[in-house]
């Protein structure tokens, strides 16, 4: 869903950049390879992505001569590892001054707060989430102003995740019960912070093997603001 909705972002905004794939060796970053080449099979026109394995430090230190000076250079991070895209995202703050870049991130992005730091506050990065826990959000400030005032603490993503979903799936699950009406945990009734859009995957004809939510929100962070970008 991630990759697929990545893809869809830079086929909307970005078809005409300069669209790295950074990677390193390993199963799961050959799996997400893999999820970018299904995903750009299903356009009519795909995009141009060039893949490049930075194996190394050294690698990375010279990542300046995959990039362009006279167009956007948008680079993913084709790895759920956080040392790689911490790395990564060090040596690309590093090239600003002289490259337009902007680095996309994986969805665990939310939770490498160092990231945050100064020394990233030039460059660029956008990561996908299935929640939007920003200051634009409404509900979520209003919840953070009044969990403050009664517990003097500043509520964690964690925390808030937590509370969503056990409110939201909790309320379905007994109201379902007390209706006496089989679950629908796609049903929106009890939205708390964030849309969720819900549907069943199926690897085999009418077998469902789990249900995934296919909504996500891109999550830019520059400057060390965040903000959700349509």
């Amino acid at each position: 869903t991630h990759i697929a909705g990545i893809c869809d972002y830079l086929q909307k905004y970005y078809v005409s950049s300069n669209i790295i794939f950074c990677t390193r060796k390993g199963s799961v970053e050959d799996m997400l390879w893999n999820y970018v080449e299904q995903a750009n099979t299903s356009y009519t026109e795909p995009l141009s992505i060039q893949k490049i394995l930075l194996e190394d430090s050294a690698s990375l230190n010279h990542i300046t001569s995959y990039l362009k000076k006279d167009k956007t250079n948008i680079c993913i991070a084709g790895s759920l590892n956080e040392s790689f895209g911490i790395s990564l995202a060090k040596q690309l703050a590093s090239t600003t001054d002289n490259y337009p870049v902007t680095l996309l991130g994986m969805p665990n992005w939310d939770g490498i707060k160092i990231l945050s730091n100064s020394a990233y506050k030039n460059l660029t990065i956008v990561y996908t989430s299935p929640f939007n826990y920003t200051n634009s959000n409404t509900a979520v400030s209003i919840f953070r102003c009044t969990y403050k005032k009664k517990y003097q603490s500043v509520p964690s993503d964690m925390l808030l995740k937590g509370f969503e979903c056990m409110y939201r799936f909790g309320k379905l699950v007994a109201t379902a019960v007390k209706q006496g009406e089989s679950l629908n945990i796609a049903d929106s009734r009890f939205k708390v912070f964030n849309d969720f859009d819900i549907h069943p995957v199926e690897h085999k004809k009418n077998k469902v093997d789990y249900f995934e939510n296919k909504k996500i929100y891109f999550v830019q962070q520059q400057n060390g603001q965040l903000k959700v970008i349509e």
